[in-house]
């Protein structure tokens, strides 16, 4: 018979005398709130193939969606902080809120962005960029929560702690800034070491909350630090990469190297950059903005003339998409720089 251990007594196995005890925390970490029946279901393909569930809606854009879980990564410096931020602003705005970089969030939900690098002071300077950083500025509610300088997970109280805060908050959505910091494990590339943190991730799936991970790169170059087994059950993975200087502020691209259950038109390669403008006095504007474009968008200018033709002959844009081999983003951007309406 399979264990279930609540949150408490699972914080409990994970550390004997201030380090994790992989032998004892093998059993399935899991929410004491998910049900016993779900730990152990077996269900037949004609059943499971005829269920109907709900359709999923998006929290941001065409890719994140309720109990996904995420990793961002980056090296040192390229705006993994920022970029948390500047999301978990929009998804808690919803529509009141501009979009961030072209991406809408349909509906407001909570979020709690729990840190473990940095104090206030520091979080209310990236927090305050990120509001300004839109046109118009992105709206700050009391849906977003944020909790400065946590303590690593090593600690004997920290999933424990972590649990309380989702029971309390109820967030649709959890960032983790970083998991470098967070989770205290001796080695980052010890799969079976990380093993215990991964159930405790997954767990939030049957919470209904959505996770995303910060997380540093390693030596090589557009690889996150430490074991791959972070990433097997992840949903999404996306990777900053530099393109460039920015004297006073973000330039990268954003690859994905994991997109689960999307199609290559829900995602795409975007060059992003957060920077300050320039006034005619030569001096810069002390608040930077998020300023994006496909990554090739000079291939789409090409393209532009024909697509704005082929849509005002009245072609849908999924079929000029697969007639051009294009995906739909990619067209219905270029149909907006040709100038179509």
């Amino acid at each position: 018979m399979e264990t279930v251990i609540a949150p408490k007594d699972a914080a409990d196995l994970l550390v004997r005398g201030g380090r994790p005890s992989i032998h004892d925390a093998r059993p399935m970490i899991r929410s004491a709130t998910a049900p016993r029946s779900d730990l152990q279901q077996v269900i037949t393909a004609p059943d499971l193939i005829n269920m109907a569930f709900p359709p999923r809606e998006p929290l941001l854009g065409s890719w994140l969606f309720p109990e996904d879980r995420m990793n961002i990564h980056g090296p040192r410096g390229a705006g993994k902080t920022h970029f948390g931020m500047a999301m978990s602003l929009a998804v808690s705005a919803g529509p009141e809120g501009p979009a961030f970089l072209g991406w809408t969030a349909p509906r407001a939900v909570p979020v709690l962005y729990v840190d473990f690098e940095l104090g206030p002071r520091k979080l209310q300077k990236i927090l305050r960029d990120c509001t300004k950083a839109t046109r118009p500025e992105t709206p700050v509610t009391d849906r977003f929560n944020l909790v400065p300088m946590h303590p690593r997970i090593r600690d004997r109280d920290g999933l424990a702690r972590l649990d309380d805060l989702i029971a309390e908050i109820k967030p649709e959505v959890l960032v983790i800034d970083s998991h470098a910091f967070a989770f205290g494990v001796e080695s980052e590339n010890d799969a079976a070491e990380w093993a215990p943190y991964a159930d405790w991730i997954n767990s939030l799936a049957a919470r209904g909350v959505a996770y995303i991970g910060l997380r540093h790169d390693g030596l090589a170059k557009g690889r996150a630090r430490g074991t791959t087994a972070q990433e097997d059950s992840l949903d999404l993975v996306l990777g900053l990469e530099r393109r460039g200087e920015a004297p006073a502020g973000i330039n990268v691209a954003l690859k994905w190297s994991k997109t689960r259950n999307l199609t290559p038109g829900d995602v795409e390669t975007l060059r992003v950059k957060l920077t300050s403008e320039l006034r005619e006095d030569g001096s810069f504007d002390p608040s930077p903005i998020w300023t994006w474009e496909l990554d090739g968008d000079a291939e789409l200018d090409t393209r532009a003339a024909l697509i704005v033709n082929l849509r005002n002959g009245g072609m849908s844009f999924a079929r000029i998409a697969k007639e051009l081999s294009m995906p739909k983003t990619s067209v219905r951007r270029a149909y907006q720089r040709g100038g179509g309406k």
